[in-house]
């Protein structure tokens, strides 16, 4: 039925709920399981990123 499965994760606990549930239907499905986090950059990582840059 599925063929390509994407897991959004943001590391909480409903959604580590939500892969558990993503690898079972995947391996029924003999599916691909593609998971994606995001995270946030913060201030002080921007800045040395910048000034490393020469910006």
């Amino acid at each position: 039925m599925y063929r390509k499965i994407l897991l959004a994760t943001d590391g909480s606990e409903c959604s580590m709920q939500a892969a558990g549930y993503a690898i079972e239907t995947a391996a029924q499905n003999r599916a691909e399981l593609l998971a994606l986090t995001v995270t946030e950059t913060y201030p002080l990582i921007t800045f040395l990123w910048r000034n490393s840059q020469g910006r």
